[in-house]
């Protein structure tokens, strides 16, 4: 655009707010035109105009010009449509607890190797990946949300735990690990994670014989 900054001898602009970019200025070192200037101005200025002569001419065309290039130089982002926000589970989620599963066997201690592992660690939700330790890193996840109840969290586990001990109470297991309701809303990624609600930025996913809390970050 500096090409386009010439002196002329149109008359009666007044020139706006000093330290903003001029493509045209008048006789006087007046700045008439500026990059910023909104579309409609720019024309109404070529088209309002004084015209005495050839010079005067030769200096409309230019702001004619300078007019059009500024058009052309607007930003895509101000004509393109904007993109739906995304899901809520993209981003960065941290591990950021862990208890041993109500699952695990009593009479075992599991082992707590991995549990060093992931706590502290994160997991980053892509629109077309997963990054993170093993084993949740993926690379072409198939993202559904459902809603499931207590019985089929954690890969049914709990409703395994039914069927052992008919006294077990999935939605009242499921409420001591935080959840609330009869309805978990639920991440599935298509590669063996699945993240369970507690609310939008608290999940919980479990491995093993332990489940972990992630935090968004």
């Amino acid at each position: 655009m500096d090409a386009l900054v010439q002196s002329g001898s149109i008359t009666n602009w007044t020139g706006r707010d000093a330290g903003r970019s001029p493509v045209f200025d008048d006789f006087a070192g007046n700045a008439v035109l500026y990059l910023d200037e909104p579309i409609d101005h720019l024309m109404r200025l070529t088209m309002s105009a004084p015209l005495f002569g050839a010079e005067q001419e030769d200096a409309l065309r230019t702001l004619g010009v300078a007019a059009l290039c500024v058009a052309l130089s607007a930003p895509v982002a101000a004509i393109a449509p904007a993109n739906a926000a995304d899901p809520f589970y993209i981003g960065m989620w941290k591990f950021s607890g862990v208890v041993i599963a109500p699952w695990a066997d009593p009479q075992r201690m599991p082992d707590s190797t991995e549990q060093s592992r992931l706590l502290g660690k994160t997991i980053v939700f892509k629109v077309k990946g997963i990054d993170g330790p093993r084993p949740f890193a993926c690379t072409a996840p198939k993202y559904r949300v459902s809603d499931f109840t207590a019985n089929l969290i954690f890969q049914g586990a709990l409703e395994a735990m039914q069927s052992n001990n008919k006294s077990v109470d999935p939605n009242k297991i499921a409420a001591s690990l935080g959840f609330s309701g009869t309805s978990i809303k639920t991440l599935e990624t298509g590669c063996e994670i699945d993240l369970h609600f507690v609310d939008t930025t608290t999940a919980e996913i479990g491995l093993n014989d332990y489940v972990y809390t992630l935090k968004k970050q």
